[in-house]
């Protein structure tokens, strides 16, 4: 289905694509491994190991099937990415953040709805911190959307007033703890009074482990993301599932 907001020249199979270009290593893996069980289970006379090699060659094989029909339904054909939505979650705000770690397909969506002008874009990768194979591959294909100039949050002055800051599939990425409450305890200064911060992310929940197997692990709980947003001083005033794989918590300042 065709985007009603943002690209609307963006390919029918462009998200699935672009899974399996960032995480091309595991994919790789996966079918390393479904090869060698194959094999296993043709060559082995021992019907134990040979039943054994045809299991894991069949599991591997039915999982990477299921993540990559899983990826197109979240990323080319859900409601998640007609970007409709955003206006749903906060109306029209005068002033928008986007936070993103490279790979950015929201903010030609929030132009569109919101105005160019009252939108500020920055992109809060951090080498230290964000080591994943996937987010280095994402950003060499350079999905970045033209970040401010600096490039960090660091270089907004506090009392920015934004009335919503957007952080999109971007905040996992920082996967110790203490680096996701000191990116929301910023965010946090940023906020123009009565504002909001909208996070969007898979969470560990059934659906993903089901579709992802061990991949789901990169995702956090839902308690994980809730303690997060307490320590950094928000309260979650909504909680919308916009897939059965996909969360979008809206949050306000703890008063």
């Amino acid at each position: 289905m065709t985007p009603t907001i943002g690209d609307t020249a963006r390919g029918r199979f462009a998200g699935v694509r672009m899974i399996i270009r960032n995480n091309a290593h595991w994919y790789a893996a996966a079918a390393l491994v479904a090869a060698l069980s194959s094999a296993i289970a043709e060559t082995q006379r021992a019907t134990t190991v040979r039943l054994a090699g045809g299991t894991i060659a069949a599991g591997t094989a039915l999982m990477t099937v299921a993540s990559l029909a899983v990826s197109h339904y979240i990323y080319d054909t859900s409601p998640l990415m007609r970007w409709d939505w955003l206006g749903d979650l906060r109306q029209y705000p005068a002033r928008w953040l986007n936070l993103h770690a490279g790979a950015d397909e929201a903010t030609p969506a929030l132009r569109q709805l919101f105005g160019q002008s009252s939108g500020t874009v920055i992109d809060i990768f951090d080498a230290s911190q964000m080591k994943s194979r996937s987010i280095a591959v994402a950003r060499r294909a350079g999905a970045a959307v033209d970040p401010v100039a600096g490039d960090s949050l660091d270089d907004l002055p506090d009392g920015a007033a934004f009335d919503t800051v957007y952080v999109i599939f971007a905040a996992h990425e920082l996967r110790h703890p203490d680096a996701r409450v000191r990116l929301f305890a910023r965010i946090r200064r940023l906020l123009a009074t009565g504002g909001s911060v909208i996070v969007v992310e898979h969470t560990r929940n059934l659906a993903n482990l089901a579709a992802f197997g061990p991949g789901a692990f990169h995702f956090f709980s839902r308690h994980t993301w809730l303690r997060t947003f307490s320590t950094a001083g928000f309260r979650v005033r909504e909680t919308r599932s916009m897939t059965a794989f996909v969360s979008a918590f809206v949050l306000e300042v703890t008063e």
